[in-house]
């Protein structure tokens, strides 16, 4: 057992000899369903009355519906992981940044269904990551992607449907890719300064062949029919896993001219019917082929719906009676439809209560394949047992919820949560998202009628989800001895004593802060050092992952080290400072996560070109820096200020101040004294976030690269510049919007 979570594989030994003769004898089929952003209340077998979804109402007909399914996560790409790894994202640790998300030591489905002898192939939506940084999707060869994941064949979108690049991907290939006409990607600041409309993401442009492949409004009918044409030219006599993954109803609503006014829910419940035909083309496909009786078919969604106008106009509930949409950890972002076919084996026509996630699928569909289930696959548990007797007891007895602010554990009946609001975007004090809270037709006892936390609400949440499904009542101060045993079991789940299992090298904490303030790196946070490379003191990370150091309340980390290698990253997340020690950032990453002043207090040397990444909040480097490697320092969601303090440690790299990573972020640096030794340059820049130097008092570099107002960028020469003199010199008044004092440069 690990981390609370058995896999119960000698009880599901016992069950499938019993009651099936050995299912394995004959290797079944596998084909996954999974519809982006579908919510809890958008299908007929779910309850809704305004759309028609034959096709999935008959596959529940035809199998089992659960009605406790639940995601790993509220948004795309960490429920997909989860799906695919029976893991966690967070374990994973890594940025959801668009690049490849799997890592070698933690096998995936396909991978594990290939090795035993799958044919495998995927279709549709991917969003698990593509190439390993920055990448060109009109080149040749792509990757990674699907198939380095284990899929033998990839046909689809490689990201959102609202993202760039809007073209199919074939394999490794753009789809209708011309060399002559390449492909561009237009970022969200380009497309609103050409007068443009997308989805704050931006839009691809070229490639004229490729984007007419895949028209907007009919992507899920393309995906289904290549689906459909692979099953039709599957021999009977070789198994298969297919994963099919439609865009709707995600964002843009885009339903095609056929389906348009075919519901009672307006463009969104149109949108629900196309889905639903493009799901009946693929069951279609399954049966003429004659593939059904031998397949074992699972449908669901990687979170819950986003409230759109349309549908609550017209009184389609989306999410059902639950609390809240996809991003929040409440139920609404995290419980989903998930229904389960298997003629002869799974009862047809039943409803079962049983708790499952979707990280089950993969123990499950490892038992159901005779194939051993991976080591490293920690939090999925086998429900096969549950599959064929949907009346057992659940096997599953917790879980963590996870919106895109914060972390909750389902437990028993019970949700709690460590934090006030949703977790997410609806109930977040600075950023809320969606259609307004009093348009859901929902009800909270912490929050008024426009969804504002109220003055006297509790500062965590506990809910009885059996008896208060709506999550209406906050609970929390009525049972203060239910809340601290799950916050005790939550911080013994997500901040585990040692490595889990497989990881190697890969060891991180959660975005939640433990409950005390460990006192060394080695000990409390890092667990067995046996587990994680080592040289010295310093711990070495040499993989594309994330070091989530989870501070406690005014903990601080004296006399240690840490290194960080090959894009690594330590994230400050909770609370307090970062202290005494020696952060090494060699190709490494610093990143803010806290939404308020982070601190290092201890010596940060630069051993190569790595990155501080201002996430939320702001960040004091407060000694200063040592080393010669460049620092590049950017901004994400915010607009707070770097600091880095002037503690003359022999500095001699290159600050490179980057464009900020989303619109309305702007970045602002300041340097409190002298770094005669030191370079500065503004870099990867446009006019919409243009970094901004905060100069107060005297202030030297060796060189100074800034962008010029009438464009490019200019070397300043030696000398001693102010305001005006940056000016009549040509920069750009962007870059030093809040100049107070004097710059030397090259004395």
């Amino acid at each position: 057992m690990e981390n609370g979570f058995s896999k119960c594989v000698m009880g599901t030994a016992c069950v499938l000899g019993l009651a099936t003769g050995g299912l394995a004898a004959e290797k079944p089929n596998v084909l996954i369903i999974l519809a982006d952003d579908l919510g809890y209340g958008d299908t007929g077998c779910y309850g809704a009355e305004l759309v028609k979804t034959p096709n999935i109402d008959r596959l529940a007909a035809q199998g089992v519906r659960f009605t406790d399914a639940h995601s790993p996560a509220a948004v795309c790409q960490p429920s997909r992981y989860g799906v695919m790894t029976g893991r966690y994202n967070w374990r994973r640790g890594k940025p959801w940044d668009g690049s490849y998300m799997f890592s070698d030591k933690h096998p995936t489905l396909q991978q594990v269904l290939g090795t035993a002898g799958y044919a495998t192939a995927a279709f549709g939506k991917w969003h698990n990551g593509w190439g390993l940084g920055p990448i060109d999707y009109g080149d040749e060869q792509v990757a990674p992607g699907p198939l380095e994941s284990g899929f033998g064949y990839y046909f689809g979108t490689p990201r959102s449907h609202n993202e760039p690049p809007q073209v199919f991907m074939e394999n490794r290939t753009m789809y209708g890719r011309d060399p002559s006409d390449p492909l561009r990607i237009i970022q969200h600041s380009e497309v609103v300064e050409r007068g443009l409309k997308d989805w704050g993401w931006g839009l691809s442009e070229g490639a004229a062949a490729a984007h007419a492949a895949r028209p907007q409004d009919e992507i899920d009918l393309i995906v289904a029919e290549r689906a459909a044409d692979y099953l039709r030219e599957r021999p009977k006599d070789e198994p298969f896993f297919l994963y099919v993954a439609f865009v709707a109803p995600h964002v843009p609503i885009a339903p095609s001219s056929r389906f348009q006014g075919t519901s009672q829910a307006g463009q969104y419940g149109d949108f629900l019917q196309q889905l639903d035909c493009s799901v009946g083309t693929v069951l279609d496909a399954l049966e003429e082929k004659g593939l059904d009786k031998n397949t074992l078919v699972i449908f669901s969604s990687d979170n819950g719906a986003v409230y759109m106008h349309s549908a609550i106009e017209a009184g389609h509930h989306q999410n059902g009676p639950l609390l809240g949409q996809k991003t929040d950890a409440w139920c609404g972002g995290n419980q989903v439809p998930f229904i389960v076919r298997w003629p002869g084996k799974v009862p047809a026509g039943k409803t079962s209560d049983v708790f499952v996630s979707l990280t089950d699928i993969m123990a499950t569909v490892t038992a159901a394949t005779g194939v051993e289930t991976p080591e490293t696959a920690i939090d999925s548990q086998n429900q096969l047992p549950v599959f064929l007797s949907p009346m057992a007891d659940s096997i599953r007895t917790e879980m963590i919820y996870t919106g895109i602010f914060g972390q909750g554990i389902y437990s028993g009946g019970w949700v709690y949560y460590p934090f006030q609001g949703s977790g997410g975007m609806t109930a977040h004090p600075t950023q809320r998202w969606g259609q307004p809270y009093s348009k859901m037709g929902v009800t909270n006892s912490d929050l008024s009628a426009d969804g504002r936390l109220k003055a006297d609400a509790a500062p965590a949440q506990l809910y009885n989800v059996n008896s208060d499904p709506g999550q209406t009542v906050n609970l929390y101060r009525q049972n203060p001895e239910r809340a601290t045993s799950m916050q005790k079991r939550l911080d013994e789940i997500i901040a585990p004593p040692v490595a889990p299992a497989g990881d190697g090298s890969t060891v991180m904490i959660s975005p939640a802060a433990p409950a005390k303030a460990p006192v060394s790196w080695n000990a409390e946070i890092w667990g067995d050092s046996a587990k994680v490379p080592t040289v010295g003191n310093h711990y070495v990370h040499d993989n594309k992952n994330v070091w989530l150091l989870a501070l406690g309340k005014n903990g601080s980390f004296p006399g240690e080290s840490l290194t960080l290698r090959n894009d690594a990253s330590v994230w400050l997340t909770g609370g307090g400072a970062l202290g005494k020690g020696v952060l090494v950032l060699d190709g490494g990453q610093l990143q803010n996560r806290l939404g308020r002043k982070a601190v290092v207090l201890g010596r940060v040397r630069v051993d190569s070109t790595s990155k501080i990444l201002n996430v939320e909040g702001s960040l004091e480097l407060k000694p200063g820096l040592a080393g010669a490697g460049n620092l590049q320092i950017a901004s994400f969601k915010n607009s707070g200020t770097v600091t880095v303090g002037c503690e003359d440690q022999g500095y001699s790299g290159t600050f490179i101040l980057a464009d900020s990573a989303a619109d309305g972020a702007v970045l602002d640096v300041e340097f409190s004294g002298a770094f005669p030794q030191a370079g500065l340059d503004f870099q990867n820049l446009n006019s919409a976030r243009m970094p901004a130097l905060q100069l107060q008092g005297a202030l030297s570099f060796s060189s100074v690269r800034m962008p010029a107002k009438n464009g490019g960028m200019i070397d300043l020469k030696p000398g001693t510049y102010d305001a005006a003199a940056l000016k009549t010199a040509g920069v750009s008044e962007q870059a030093f919007k809040d100049f107070g004092g004097a710059l030397t440069v090259g004395l």
